[in-house]
């Protein structure tokens, strides 16, 4: 409700907003106010209204006509050019330029969530979720402004808002969320607590991840999301341009001239007192935020200078992201060109993307460090399938017959037994001792619970055929790709197994026990590929359908949330020579018509050679088993080069960085990598050596993936290094140093 004493200069305003015909009714309405009929509008005839101030220009303590008529013009030009600070949002009218993406109600239906909130309110909200059964993650809006949504307006915003529904195309649940007006307290925790009980309804409805909610709230929005940072069921927040002055308690009244003034200078009314206390609430923050910025708008005053840099003193995991030009609400995909212009498609695109990014690394893996019950974590799982082989290889029948008691102990338990987790790793411990297991790894006590390896939502392809070489079934050509449940452009990994060139396979429980959930927790897309295999398919049939694989993925990243130019190769033995080889020579890739520059690094593990040509000439009769198996009749030397990464290193290529990691304490092998680092940064290329101690060559592989392993936090920060779009294309040359790691420093640019 607006105070009584506000209402008198309210309405001269509202009249002046209005068309020319209205004019007319400035005069008859300042002719009512004007009890005594003296011509002027006294303190007591206008109200106490802070309009009084500045409308009264000469402060004579009147307001004449003319002065009344001015102030409302000026309202009026304040209205349509600058927005009151919470609107624009969804909170009042969108210009929509941005087409939503049509979902069928008969796939995805619109379904209403009812709450209650912690003082008995009543909260509704309406949702979709994507086709299937899930668990999927979701997303919570919340609107802007100070005041309630009509229901018809939270069900159309599921079916129309252009970000919503591209985040429901993306694998995310949805709701559109209201609160109960507060403009008469806008310091009110009641439409705090109306956003909590939707997030918590919402954790609890059929096919939702109740372990990945996150809330996304614009300007006053925003600043109640950020409300609920400290709630164990919120895993994230995304809050566009939110209006602090709220959370910050700056602002503690609903007229709009406080409003405006407070965002036009936020540094005068961010009293000591109150940063202190707003440093205080943020210290409370769990989940890690997300805020989009214009830098048009006045809360850009307060929220890059002030409020961010608050939120990093607090702890807080913030990421900020600037779209320079665009209008508040242009992170729904609204805006009308005040404040800045309108959002368009790039920018709703990149939104999406950006936040999908965001999400994908904040809810990864569950909110504590215990596997809920009935459920295993990514080591015990590890363990389970290292014990299995183990147990197979030594024939040993007790120790099997006690895995798979093992197993359907946790098939069958789900949630109805109170912890079977004890007991299991209970039952792990005795296989793995009566086996001569070395002791398993566990968690180092200074990682969070997202460092670990845990079972992460993702949706998969299998058995995705690349390509149809006549004569050829299917499985060779063949690949699997696993993605994180929701999101766009995700750096995309493509893993090359091993096996000495004919054996192997992309499905092997070595590559899918720990690797997907890994890659997948921290925002990747991990493909893993098959290739034929030898005696029956020789050289070059085995980098060919490399980059046959490589180029479909290059080719179909959007159909899976993967992101074609960060794209990356980790190859281990056999397929790390394929990835060394297919990085360096262009004619594979040149065959579907693409360059070297697709592949924006890779990773080489304990690669066989290098230079063929020298170790068959070298070995002779004692040449490794997988090169003679390899070639037609043993190879010509021009067969050999052809596989050899060393002899297609020439500057003037797109040859990408690489990370070269080998088992330490081989001579051989410590020579070759660092003779192959020396041609590459000789030729302008980048390169890092990495000995792997204490490590066998099935171990280096195997252990990716296991939380405190030196080489999976080597090969995860090459990758990192150059996922950022800002970095593509600018990696250069890094001159030769001494020690364990070779040219490992300066990013320079691709030659």
């Amino acid at each position: 409700m607006i105070p009584h004493s506000a209402r008198p200069l309210l309405a001269i305003a509202a009249l002046a907003c209005g068309p020319a015909a209205a004019q007319s009714g400035l005069a008859d309405r300042f002719r009512q106010l004007d009890r005594n009929a003296d011509g002027r509008l006294s303190r007591e005839e206008a109200g106490t209204a802070p309009f009084f101030v500045p409308a009264d220009r000469d402060g004579d303590g009147f307001l004449t006509p003319a002065e009344a008529e001015a102030h409302a013009r000026q309202s009026a030009a304040t209205a349509r050019n600058r927005t009151a600070g919470m609107e624009g949002d969804g909170a009042g009218p969108m210009t929509l330029r941005v087409k939503p993406v049509e979902i069928p109600e008969t796939e995805s239906p619109i379904q209403t969530l009812d709450a209650k909130a912690a003082d008995g309110r009543a909260a509704r909200a309406f949702w979709r979720k994507p086709k299937g059964d899930g668990p999927f993650p979701a997303v919570v809006f919340v609107h802007g402004g100070l005041t309630q949504f009509p229901e018809e307006n939270l069900r159309r915003q599921v079916q129309v808002n252009p970000v919503i529904t591209r985040m429901l195309a993306a694998g995310y649940a949805v709701a559109q969320a209201t609160f109960r007006t507060y403009e008469q307290d806008v310091q009110s925790r009641g439409p705090i607590e109306d956003v909590r009980a939707v997030a918590h309804a919402l954790a609890k409805a059929p096919g939702v991840d109740a372990r990945r909610i996150a809330l996304f709230g614009g300007s006053g929005g925003g600043s109640i999301a950020l409300e609920l940072g400290a709630d164990p069921a919120v895993r994230a927040i995304v809050a566009g341009e939110p209006a602090t002055v709220l959370y910050t308690g700056m602002l503690t009244t609903g007229e709009y001239g406080p409003r405006l003034a407070i965002m036009a200078d936020p540094e005068r009314y961010l009293t000591p007192d109150l940063r202190a206390r707003t440093l205080e609430k943020l210290k409370t923050l769990r989940a890690p935020v997300m805020i989009l910025h214009s830098d048009q708008h006045d809360l850009h005053k307060l929220n890059a200078p002030l409020f961010v840099p608050l939120m990093k003193e607090a702890g807080v995991k913030v990421e900020y992201r600037e779209y320079p030009g665009y209008g508040h609400g242009f992170y729904f995909g609204g805006g009308d060109d005040r404040w800045g212009k309108g959002a368009d498609e790039a920018v709703v695109e990149k939104v999406v993307s950006d936040v999908s990014a965001f999400l994908g690394r904040a809810t990864a893996g569950p909110p504590d460090t215990q596997p809920g019950p009935g459920r295993l974590s990514g080591l015990q799982r590890y363990r389970l399938w290292a014990a299995g082989e183990t147990a197979v290889r030594r024939q040993d029948l007790r120790a099997i017959e006690k895995l798979a008691e093992i197993s359907r102990r946790v098939a069958t338990s789900g949630d109805r037994s109170p912890d079977p987790s004890a007991e299991l790793r209970e039952l792990l411990g005795q296989i793995e001792t009566r086996l001569g297991l070395p002791p398993p790894r566990e968690i180092p006590s200074h990682l969070k619970p997202e460092d670990y390896p845990f079972a992460v939502a993702r949706r998969e392809r299998l058995d995705v055929r690349f390509a149809n070489t006549d004569g050829v079934e299917a499985g060779p050509q063949s690949l699997n790709v696993h993605a994180p449940a929701g999101g766009m452009d995700h750096p995309i990994l493509v893993f090359i197994h091993g096996g000495g060139m004919k054996g192997g396979d992309k499905a092997h429980p070595g590559i899918t026990v720990l690797k997907p959930d890994f890659f997948i927790a921290r925002g990747y897309v991990f493909a893993s590929i098959n290739y034929r295999l030898a005696p029956a398919h020789k050289h070059p049939a085995q980098a060919e359908d490399t980059a046959a694989a490589i180029a479909w993925l290059h080719d179909h990243a959007a159909e899976f949330g993967g992101d074609p130019e960060r794209l990356f190769l980790l190859g281990i033995s056999a397929g790390a020579q394929l990835a060394a080889v297919v990085s360096t020579n262009e004619r594979f890739l040149a065959k579907h018509r693409k360059g070297l520059d697709v592949i924006q690094g890779a990773v080489i593990l304990d690669i066989g050679s290098f230079d063929i040509p020298t170790l068959m000439e070298q070995a002779g009769e004692r040449a490794p088993e997988m090169y003679r198996t390899t070639f037609r009749d043993g190879g010509t030397r021009e067969d050999w080069i052809d596989l050899s990464p060393f002899y297609h290193v020439r500057r003037g290529k797109s040859i990408p960085p690489m990370l070269l990691c080998f088992v330490a304490g081989r001579d051989h092998h410590a020579a070759e990598n660092r003779r192959f680092s020396e041609r590459l940064t000789a030729e302008g290329y980048e390169a890092t050596v990495l000995a792997a101690e204490g490590k066998t060559h099935l171990s280096l592989e195997l252990d990716i993936g296991l939380s405190g392993d030196v080489p999976t936090a080597k090969i995860l920060e090459f990758f990192d290094r150059r996922t950022r779009r800002s970095e593509r294309g600018s990696i250069k040359a890094a001159a030769p140093s001494g020690g364990e790691s070779i040219g490992d420093g300066t990013p320079q640019g691709r030659p």
